[in-house]
Parts: structure tokens; C-alpha cells; sequence
């Protein structure tokens, strides 16, 4: 009798470990997905937009306050009008300001009236969100619009008209808080 006693004992002090290593392990792994996560999101995170009002009108600044570069840079007008960046250097600001430029046929071209025409974002008054993506350092493409960061597949971003705008075009500027936390 006392030896049963001591075989229920000892298998329920064995389950009670069980389940509490259970939880442990359950816990080391939701916490090793959040730090995995924030991993992922940290060059993105890093990585933005926005319209900001000058005397010749509003311009889009694009900034990469990462220690990296960022890859197929497109900067999309709510217009379906696409500028092209190959790449933004790391800690970088760049602002783009409509000028003519050199179309496949050889010809100069005015930029499209759409990119003369930013406007600010207004979510109240339902004005769409112009979107950037690009590629961070690991691969993954991302979207980021004003109101959110996401990762999403890779290739075509729905731009209509791709015009290729090279950094050289672009006055750039280092961009502040670029320390690698």
C-alpha cells in the first residue's frame, strides 16, 4: 500500500514537472518569435517617408536611417506613377524635386503632372496614401505606407508608370539618428 502510494506520489510530481517544462518551453519559444520578429522589422523600421511641404510645392523625402542599404527603392504615387530607386544608400535622405528627365526613346520628357501634384496625406478627408517599397538587407520586401509597415511578397508593386530616378538626381543628405541601436 505504501509502495503505490508512492508510485501515485511520484507520477504526479512527475506530471506537474511535466507541465510546468511544458510552459516553460512554450514561453522560451513565443519569446524567441517576438525577438525574431523585431529582428526582421529592424532595418524596415528604419526606413521611411513622408510629403512635406516647400516653396515650390510638396516634395517626398525618402530616408534610410539604417546602417544598411536598402534595394528596389519605389516610391508610389496614388496616381499608379512609380520613381525608381536601385538602391538608398545607408543613412541616407533624399528628396525628389520634378525634373526633366531621359526616357527609354533617347528624348527628354517632362516629369509626369502627377509627380508635380503631391499631396499630404489626410485621412480624415479620405486623401489615398502614397506607398514605398523596397527590399532591406535580408531579402524581404516590405511596404510601408503612412499608417503601417508590412512585409509582402516580392516582385511587381502595382506601379503603372516606372520612372527611374537615379541618386545622382536626388538631393541627398545624411539622415539623423542612424546609430545602430
Amino acid at each position: 500500500m505504501t509502495a503505490a502510494l508512492a508510485a501515485i506520489g511520484g507520477l504526479w510530481a512527475q506530471a506537474v514537472t511535466t507541465y510546468w517544462s511544458q510552459q516553460t518551453a512554450k514561453d522560451q519559444l513565443e519569446q524567441s518569435r517576438e525577438d525574431s520578429d523585431r529582428d526582421e522589422r529592424a532595418q524596415a523600421g528604419r526606413v521611411t517617408f513622408w510629403i512635406a511641404k516647400t516653396r515650390n510645392g510638396p516634395r517626398p523625402h525618402i530616408a534610410n536611417r539604417s546602417p544598411d542599404a536598402v534595394t528596389n527603392v519605389v516610391l508610389e504615387h496614388p496616381g499608379g506613377v512609380g520613381l525608381i530607386l536601385p538602391d538608398l544608400p545607408p543613412c541616407t535622405q533624399v528628396v525628389y524635386m520634378p525634373k526633366p528627365y531621359r526616357g527609354s526613346d533617347g528624348k527628354m520628357h517632362d516629369p509626369p503632372a502627377v509627380l508635380t501634384e503631391w499631396t499630404l496625406f489626410n485621412s480624415q478627408a479620405g486623401t489615398p496614401s502614397p506607398a514605398l517599397f523596397f527590399t532591406d538587407s535580408r531579402g524581404v520586401s516590405w511596404e510601408r505606407r503612412v499608417t503601417a509597415l508590412k512585409p509582402r511578397p516580392s516582385g511587381d508593386h502595382g506601379v503603372v508608370v516606372r520612372l527611374p530616378v537615379l541618386p545622382e538626381e536626388l538631393p541627398a543628405k545624411a539622415a539623423e539618428m542612424c546609430d545602430a541601436e
